[in-house]
C-alpha cells in the first residue's frame, strides 16, 4: 500500500513538473478589446500559435525546449498595415512573461516584463541607440552578462560590431550550455569562417552538388582566378551583379578565370528556376542545408551577395568586388 502511494506521488510530481516546463504569454490590449489575433512563432523551434483578443486579453502557452526567441505580431497588422515586422522576446527557461502594448502601435512598443534576458537586451539596444562606440558597448555587455542568454543572442545578432578575434575571446567566456545552444553555434560558426576566408589566406575548401547532382569540389579549378559569388533566387542585389559578372565572364571565359555560384537556396526549384530565368552560364553549386552550410561556417557570409577572388594557387586576393570593380581587377590580373 505504501509502495503504491508513493508511486502516485511520484507520478504526480512529474506531472506537475511536466506542467511547468511552459512558456506562458499573457497580453493585456489597451487600445482594442477584442476582434483581433495574436501570432506566436519560432521558426528555430519549428513551433506557432495564436490567440485572439477578448476583453482586452490574450494568452498562449507553448512547452518549453531551449533557450530561443519568440516572435509575435497580429491580425491588425495584416488587415490594417498590410503586413508586419515581428517583434521578438528572448526567454531562456520556463517562466510568465507579461505583455501590455496597443494593436494600432504595434507590437514594437510592448511593455514586456517577466523575461530577464528581454529586459538585459532591450537595455542595450536602448544604448546602441544612443551610443556611438557600439563595439565597445557590446563588448562590455557581453563581457559583463557572459552567463546570459541574452549576451549570446547579443554576440550572434549584432557581432559585426567586433572583429573575430575579439568575439572568439568573449565567447569563450561563455558556460558550455550557451556555446553549444543556437547562437553558440552560429558565433562559432562565423568567426570561424572569417577567420579561415580573410584576404590573403587560402581559401577554404569544399565539394557541393551542381543543378545535376554531380559534386564539384574547389580544388578543381585550381591553377585558375575564381570567382566565388554567394547568392540567393530570392536577393535583389545578387541578381544587380549579375550583368557585371557576365561581361567579366565572357571577357575572361578560357582565359585562366572561372566564376563559381554558391546558391544559399533552401527551396532547390527556386534555384533551378533562378538558374534558367536568369541565364547563368558559369558553374553553379547549392549549398548544404542546416549546420554543414559552408556559406557560414567556412566563409562567413552573413549578407548576399557575398563574393571572394581566388587566385590559381587557392589564395584570397579580394572580396565583395562589385559592379564594375571585377572586370578591372581582372583587366590587371590576366591583361
Amino acid at each position: 500500500m505504501k509502495k503504491t502511494i508513493l508511486a502516485g506521488l511520484a507520478a504526480l510530481l512529474s506531472l506537475s513538473a511536466f506542467a511547468q516546463q511552459k512558456i506562458t504569454f499573457k497580453g493585456k490590449v489597451e487600445d482594442i478589446p477584442s476582434g483581433y489575433t495574436v501570432y506566436l512563432y519560432n521558426n528555430v523551434l519549428g513551433v506557432t500559435d495564436s490567440s485572439k483578443v477578448e476583453n482586452g486579453k490574450f494568452e498562449i502557452a507553448v512547452p518549453f525546449q531551449h533557450p530561443s526567441r519568440y516572435l509575435f505580431y497580429s491580425s491588425y497588422d495584416i488587415k490594417i498595415k498590410k503586413g508586419h515586422v515581428p517583434f521578438g522576446i528572448l526567454i531562456d527557461k520556463p517562466m510568465t512573461v507579461d505583455i501590455v502594448l496597443k494593436l494600432a502601435e504595434g507590437f514594437s512598443t510592448s511593455k514586456v516584463s517577466g523575461s530577464a534576458p528581454q529586459t538585459l537586451y532591450a537595455e542595450l539596444t536602448e544604448k546602441l541607440e544612443k551610443g556611438q562606440d557600439k563595439g565597445a558597448l557590446l563588448a562590455d555587455f557581453v563581457s559583463t552578462h557572459a552567463q546570459s542568454y541574452a549576451a549570446a543572442f547579443a554576440l550572434d545578432r549584432l557581432g559585426e560590431y567586433l572583429p573575430a578575434e575579439q568575439r572568439k575571446t568573449l565567447y569563450d567566456k561563455f558556460p558550455s550550455a550557451l556555446q553549444q545552444g543556437y547562437e553558440g553555434k552560429r558565433i562559432a560558426d562565423r568567426i570561424h569562417g572569417e577567420l579561415g576566408s580573410k584576404v590573403g589566406g587560402i581559401a577554404p575548401s569544399f565539394i557541393l552538388k551542381d543543378q545535376n547532382d554531380k559534386d564539384v569540389s574547389l580544388a578543381q579549378f585550381k591553377g585558375k582566378y575564381v570567382f566565388l559569388d554567394f547568392w540567393a533566387s530570392w536577393c535583389g542585389p545578387c541578381r544587380e551583379e549579375f550583368p557585371f559578372i557576365k561581361k567579366a565572364y565572357a571577357k575572361y571565359k578560357g582565359k585562366n578565370f572561372e566564376v563559381i555560384g554558391v546558391s544559399t537556396d533552401k527551396n532547390h526549384k527556386a534555384w533551378i528556376k533562378a538558374i534558367g530565368d536568369l541565364e547563368l552560364p558559369w558553374q553553379l553549386l547549392i549549398d548544404n542545408p542546416g549546420d554543414k552550410a559552408i556559406a557560414l561556417s567556412k566563409y562567413a557570409v552573413s549578407v548576399l551577395p557575398t563574393s571572394f577572388l581566388i587566385d590559381p594557387d587557392g589564395k584570397i586576393i579580394a572580396k565583395d568586388l562589385r559592379g564594375e570593380q571585377l572586370e578591372k581587377e581582372l583587366d590587371q590580373l590576366l591583361k
